[in-house]
């Protein structure tokens, strides 16, 4: 990573500020053992015009492009010509919310602003091509997913538009460029995106991911013959289903062998759990069970069952963790609780974490507080300063010894 200076490192790890895939790109192949990231959900959020960048089309083509703009404050006229630079594009007073080459069919924008989820979900695939290198055999990718509800009022669900809805407007751009990856049509009003299944479809039968397992965060969880509730979720005012109160935590491995200490994470058993199994140990010598044993091979059988059940429980792929408030950030931050699940089963105490869209820096600093190396990448130099000043506050002490050091990248 010599070309690459990183915003600020400690001891166990280091941030860079960048583009994901180009800061990936740099990455020496199979050197994380986890990969824990929750990229930008589709059409839910701006993240600002630093991360805008030319996807696809031919980078050798001198491009011609169709605009989709907003005003700003600079002054001019949208009929000035669009002034490339650093992969940015300025319209004179008019923002460049997204734009089509009409030659190549590259677009420029926003991960997650794409038109339709299918060409998010091409971007996002693209990127965890360049994860799968870095990522050892053994080791794991979590990726934490949402939905969207077309015309919910997000950015690209044609809310607040009285028109043509936004998928249909920008349908008719698309048209008109020459992309076979572009797709013309989504989902009616009100109907879920699919973005999670297009996304896992697609890194299993293209990409040649193996998906272990679909872990679900429930936010809040309903028992419905109590009548009482669990944990916390982003209010709804819907109407017609109900409120929204989990999301996919998908686990994908290279190999069907990997790293997994499920030890670490088993949940303890209630007191009458473990002498319920002390009876059935028991009355397991009055079956066939053990039959044919010796009395000492029947003596260590017995103990290890009695011991294993010591150690716990499997915690199962449903997990109740509350949504943490993060003054310092105002987009979603995932709970500490989290990675710090993930990182123990899936992570050796040697072993690295990366994330590679680290938004709060959470996953980072779970990583440094448990001991473990990692490697962080955000593309907003503000969430980068966030970051910082986070492992200032939280693990500044932690680190004292480990010899925190800085080098903050400026403009």
């Amino acid at each position: 990573m010599s070309e690459v200076k990183p915003y600020f490192e400690t001891q166990l790890g280091k941030l860079y500020c960048g583009d994901a895939l180009e800061v990936l790109k740099k990455l020496p192949s199979e050197s994380v053992d986890v990969v824990i990231t929750s990229p930008p959900y589709w059409s839910k959020r701006d993240y600002g015009e630093e991360t805008m960048k030319i996807w696809g089309g031919d980078p050798n083509c001198e491009h011609e492009w169709e605009f989709n703009t907003r005003l700003n404050s600079q002054g001019g006229t949208n009929t000035e010509k669009a002034q490339v630079g650093k992969d940015k594009l300025c319209l004179g007073r008019f923002e460049v919310r997204e734009a089509f080459c009409k030659k190549c069919g590259a677009w420029y924008g926003q991960l997650g602003l794409e038109p339709t989820p299918q060409m998010f979900v091409e971007h996002l695939v693209e990127i965890f091509r360049e994860v799968k290198r870095v990522l050892k055999p053994t080791g794991s990718l979590f990726v934490n997913i949402d939905d969207t509800w077309a015309g919910s009022g997000g950015w690209n669900g044609g809310g607040g538009r009285k028109n043509k809805s936004s998928w249909e407007r920008k349908a008719a751009i698309m048209a008109k460029v020459p992309s076979p990856a572009m797709y013309y049509h989504g989902a009616k009003k009100k109907s879920l995106a699919l973005v999670p299944e297009l996304f896992a479809v697609k890194m299993v039968y293209d990409e040649g991911w193996i998906l272990r397992e679909k872990i679900l965060w429930a936010k809040k969880v309903h028992f419905y013959k109590d009548k009482t509730t669990r944990g916390n979720a982003m209010p709804e005012s819907v109407k017609d289903r109900f409120a929204h109160t989990w999301e996919y935590i998908f686990h994908f491995t290279k190999k069907p062998k990997y790293y997994f200490d499920l030890e670490q994470v088993k949940v303890p058993l209630k007191v009458e759990s473990l002498k319920r199994a002390n009876r059935d140990v028991q009355s397991w010598k009055l079956d066939g069970t053990t039959k044919g044993m010796t009395v000492d091979s029947k003596k260590r059988w017995h103990e290890k069952v009695l011991n294993g059940a010591h150690r716990g429980a499997n915690p199962g792929d449903v997990v109740q963790i509350n949504v943490r408030p993060f003054k310092d950030a105002h987009f979603a931050v995932f709970p500490p609780d989290i990675p710090e699940l993930l990182i123990k089963a899936a992570c050796p105490e040697d072993g690295t974490v990366l994330d590679p869209f680290a938004g709060a820096g959470t996953a980072l600093v779970v990583a440094e507080e448990l001991g473990r190396r990692w490697v962080g990448i955000e593309i907003n130099q503000d969430y980068c300063e966030i970051i910082k000043r986070r492992f200032e506050k939280e693990v500044g002490d932690l680190v004292k010894n480990r010899r925190l050091e800085y080098f903050c990248v400026k403009g």
